[in-house]
């Protein structure tokens, strides 16, 4: 069976008129919402001002039902920017859209794992894809766009800054809320938090993803993958908590023998805890399925992301939901700096890490970098780019993709009282995996007991270390720039 919009999960437009091919609507004031039929569509409604939670939202702190929200947030604020606060306690994968006399405003959750893509002219219009928007106003990608992701590197597909693949839309990243007059940063301004100890900081964020994982898991049926890596043995972890006997599963990548750790371990896992688990070859989606998905999330959509999707369904997985823990890698681990002092990482670094070879795009990147730069508080530079670019633009596009073909594709850890305690750790600690090991602590000791990514050689050990970090994420990649541009 090929992708169609009437199958997608996670799909919405607001726009002047119903979309065809999404199961529901909702009216908005003068616009219609048109949404999937898995998404929650809870409102409010008072003095002249409405809220609406959409997609799949649930409390962090266990307190509030997810139609107790919109209410929640209406009576506890008098305006968009007051009531934005108030969502750091929220988790799961939505977005909010508001209505007052001022105008129209939307914000997303933690991460942006639910898109908002928005038209820069006319009224307030809206999609979890761009590809909706490219369709409904028929635009086609930039040619400047198309330079741009021809210059990113090819593990790394993903557009810098807010910049959309088409002329006239914009992508509203992480830290932002969209008003009258366009995209505005509410995130760090001033904020100036102190540290944490990875264990100060694993007794916030344990409590937090317990309630959100148990709220999820009474919805929906959830399953996870195992690699031999920290994350996804920790999204396990928690997992196991809320779900009896959970589902584990590891992709069978090419090139890869049974002494792949990542085969090898989590094979050893799920024989040592009793882990219902499966070994599943990754097959490769066939020309119409990938024309096909295309169509829903645009022509530019990597065959990588692709492929994922397809053998997710070709496994019989359809009917599930898959969890993961990317933000736990990117902002908890410090995936971006690797330790380094974040104090002498400016926008140079961060060209380094966008690894998008084409000055087009460093463009773009000096724009994001001078916004981010603005009263930023106690977060650097380094983190606002793991948490708005690297998580909010390149991992989120497979939650997009698996939703474009049907599948269910969430993150535990997102929710912003969880990123914003993550980001209070020292950055020498994070990429330790010092919070890491305190979670495991709290939850989980007896994970701890088999070895995470074993290095096969010597190199594997060297390319652990800070120094090789450095080099072969800031040097290495102005090498690799200056060939690019011949």
């Amino acid at each position: 069976m090929l992708p169609t919009l009437d199958q997608a999960k996670f799909t919405y437009m607001l726009s002047g008129s119903p979309l065809a091919g999404l199961a529901k609507t909702a009216q908005f004031g003068d616009r219609v919402l048109s949404y999937s039929a898995d998404m929650d569509c809870v409102s409010a409604f008072a003095q002249g001002r409405e809220v609406i939670v959409l997609g799949l939202c649930v409390d962090a702190r266990g307190q509030l039902a997810a139609s107790d929200v919109p209410d929640f947030l209406l009576g506890q604020s008098v305006d968009f920017p007051s009531l934005l606060p108030l969502t750091d306690r929220l988790a799961g994968r939505f977005v909010i859209i508001y209505r007052d006399m001022s105008g129209l405003y939307a914000a997303t959750d933690a991460a942006a794992t639910l898109h908002v893509n928005y038209m820069e002219q006319g009224p307030l219009t809206l999609a979890s894809s761009e590809q909706l928007l490219a369709k409904k106003f028929g635009l086609a990608p930039a040619q400047s766009a198309q330079k741009i992701w021809k210059g990113c590197t090819p593990s790394a597909k993903f557009l810098p800054s807010d910049m959309g693949m088409c002329e006239g839309i914009r992508f509203l990243q992480p830290n932002h809320y969209l008003g009258p007059l366009g995209a505005v940063r509410f995130f760090p301004k001033g904020w100036n938090e102190p540290d944490l100890t990875p264990k100060q900081a694993a007794e916030r964020i344990v409590p937090l993803v317990r309630n959100a994982v148990k709220a999820l898991s009474a919805r929906l049926h959830l399953i996870s993958g195992l690699t031999a890596g920290y994350d996804s043995r920790l999204v396990y972890a928690f997992l196991r908590e809320s779900v009896r006997e959970p589902f584990c599963y590891t992709y069978i990548n090419a090139g890869f023998t049974a002494s792949t750790p990542d085969l090898a371990v989590s094979k050893q896992l799920a024989e040592l805890f009793h882990i219902r688990y499966e070994q599943v070859a990754r097959e490769r989606a066939p020309a119409d399925f990938v024309q096909a998905l295309k169509a829903l999330c645009g022509s530019w959509t990597p065959d990588a992301q692709i492929n994922a999707a397809y053998a997710f369904r070709q496994a019989g997985f359809g009917e599930l939901t898959y969890v993961g823990g990317a933000l736990v890698d990117q902002i908890g681990r410090d995936h971006v700096a690797n330790g380094l002092s974040h104090r002498t990482k400016g926008e140079r670094f961060i060209r380094s890490a966008e690894r998008n070879y084409e000055l087009l795009a460093w463009d773009e990147i000096h724009k994001w970098c001078e916004g981010a730069s603005v009263d930023p508080g106690r977060a650097s530079l380094v983190d606002l780019y793991a948490w708005e670019c690297l998580c909010g633009r390149w991992a989120t596009n497979p939650p997009l993709v698996h939703a474009m073909a049907g599948n269910g594709y969430l993150n535990i850890f997102n929710c912003r009282e969880v990123l914003k305690t993550m980001l209070r750790v020292p950055s020498r600690d994070r990429f330790a995996r010092k919070l890491h090991v305190e979670m495991y602590k709290m939850i989980a000791p007896e994970l701890l007991d088999v070895p995470f990514n074993p290095p096969q050689t010597a190199m594997g050990r060297v390319k652990r270390t800070r120094p090789y970090a450095y080099l072969a994420n800031y040097l290495g990649f102005l090498v690799r720039a200056r060939r690019y541009r011949g």
